[in-house]
């Protein structure tokens, strides 16, 4: 715990969910809509822990698609970032974003090579079987660039283009999250009714 940042203080707008949850929800709005339903557990496990520190949110959709969102402190040993099991196959993707620790280490998208690069041992490993073809390998991760949002908002306000981040789409993750905390406080799943 670092005194003094605001994820740690009690106070509205702290803790893991909003400074992690918001883009879980985020990536999965992108991925797979606005869901039929939310169903989340948000505590605070520390010990003298202020924010909360762990979430476990469920979104449901149709045809048994089944969205689980979580993060925790009391984490040892990572599991994957991202699992996605289907009719099909299966999706199994480790680590996450490389540009936030460049940035913590004093990059810049300009002083480090292949910015947003991931090492290949986090690249996602796919295994399905498709049209009666069975594919199993490794998938390269496309490298990120914080940067491009910034640059989008300021063409943006120069009135040179679109925003790609749309003002609904934040609404609507916001939105989801105060349902899903609805959910915490009630202690069920609560229906996402548009």
């Amino acid at each position: 715990m670092k005194p003094g940042n605001w994820r740690e203080i009690s106070a509205p707008g702290t803790g893991v969910f909003y400074d992690l949850g918001i883009h879980f929800i985020d990536q999965a709005l992108c991925l797979f809509g606005i869901p039929n339903s939310i169903e989340a557990d948000v505590q605070i496990q520390r010990e003298n822990g202020l924010a909360a520190d762990y979430f476990d949110v469920i979104l449901r959709y149709n045809d048994h698609l089944k969205v689980i969102l979580k993060s925790s402190r009391f984490v040892r040993e990572p599991g994957p970032r991202y699992k996605l099991h289907g009719s099909k196959g299966s999706f199994i993707k480790y680590g996450s974003d490389p540009q936030e620790p460049a940035l913590i280490a004093g990059g810049t998208p300009d002083s480090v090579r292949d910015w947003g690069k991931e090492a290949k041992v986090f690249w996602g490993k796919l295994n399905a079987s498709i049209g009666g073809l069975h594919i199993e390998g490794r998938m390269e991760t496309l490298p990120g660039n914080y940067a491009d949002f910034y640059r989008n908002v300021y063409e943006h306000i120069a009135g040179n283009e679109e925003l790609e981040v749309k003002q609904e789409e934040a609404r609507t993750a916001v939105w989801l999250m105060e349902l899903a905390l609805k959910s915490h406080k009630k202690g069920r799943s609560i229906p996402v009714t548009h």
